[in-house]
């Protein structure tokens, strides 16, 4: 295999051919594969500088979600001010002892998380209900728990260990896969495609603040199968074209491929993004994460497979 240069590239189409390609994409491919470059490297400093928001799974210790509601008499009790309900919870919280803690507004709900050493075992989640109970009571307002975790430190370190794993192995699958099915430039395409999608999607987690669980890295693995299969179906053209085109040149056989498969791709990638923002709509706060970073990576899968892999066989060659 050989990689070649800028120059070695010609991004012509002849006259007679134009017709075949309506859409010129790789015309500019060098500002595409720059313009990826950049985000990969803005991922990853943004990876290492803010790092993930953990949630309980992946952190050890507690998380508790509740509504604050006014106290009063009857059925129809309204909301207390969410901003001055999380200031109270952090006061009662620091004024107990409780130093490792954070606590944020979530669709009108208020979120602790507890370090693994504030939260050891679950009656200390119950002294935690029930010291925030009996402040907030003295204040006028009741909590409703929604949602009480708590996860050994021990358990959460296997769980991270685990999911590494799964991305991992998911990985040497494909790349075994790739291997048998395609050529060694057309394989390493693909390959550099998929870790540009994945090092996206995991920058967007962290640019999001998005709470990392087990759903965030069940999405990760969606978007690289969802990716891969965009990829394939591309280069399955690529290939049955190069023999049928054999005597055209190589930037006009992996144009017209994509032009063939160009309205496959943005449709089936339409009905995807439709059915997520479905979830994201109906779904409720507890699936949002999952679903804005599926939504992320289907849509730069998309931009990927077309512009970016692709982009890449031009430049490498067999």
């Amino acid at each position: 295999m050989r990689v070649n240069s800028i120059k070695a590239i010609n991004t012509s189409i002849k006259d007679d051919e134009k017709s075949f390609v309506k859409y010129n994409i790789l015309k500019q491919n060098h500002i595409f594969l720059i313009a990826s470059l950049g985000l990969s490297i803005a991922a990853f400093v943004l990876f290492f500088v803010k790092g993930f928001n953990k949630s309980v799974d992946f952190a050890g210790g507690a998380q508790i979600e509740f509504v604050c509601k006014l106290h009063a008499s009857g059925q129809d009790v309204p909301n207390a001010d969410s901003g001055a309900c999380l200031k109270l919870a952090k006061d009662i919280l620091t004024e107990g002892g409780y130093k490792t803690f954070t606590a944020k507004i979530k669709n009108q709900s208020i979120v602790l998380q507890l370090n693994a050493s504030e939260a050891k075992a679950q009656k200390d989640i119950d002294s935690i209900n029930e010291l925030l109970s009996l402040k907030m009571q003295q204040q006028g307002i009741d909590i409703i728990v929604e949602k009480s975790d708590f996860i050994l430190q021990s358990f959460s370190s296997e769980l991270v260990f685990k999911s590494i794993l799964a991305l991992v192995i998911t990985f040497i699958a494909i790349a075994i896969y790739v291997a048998f099915r395609f050529t060694l430039a057309e394989g390493l395409s693909v390959m550099l495609t998929l870790i540009h999608d994945a090092v996206l999607t995991i920058g967007f987690v962290c640019l999001a603040g998005i709470s990392l669980d087990i759903s965030i890295i069940a999405a990760i693995l969606t978007v690289i199968g969802y990716s891969v299969n965009d990829s394939v179906i591309i280069f399955d053209r690529i290939r049955s074209n190069k023999y049928l085109l054999a005597r055209h040149s190589r930037f006009f056989v992996i144009s017209k491929s994509i032009n063939e498969t160009f309205s496959r791709t943005i449709v089936t990638s339409l009905t995807t993004v439709f059915s997520v923002l479905a979830i994201l709509l109906f779904a409720g706060h507890v699936i949002q994460g999952f679903a804005f970073t599926v939504l992320f990576g289907v849509v730069f899968g998309t931009y990927s497979s077309i512009f970016i892999s692709s982009a890449l066989l031009l430049y490498f060659e067999d």
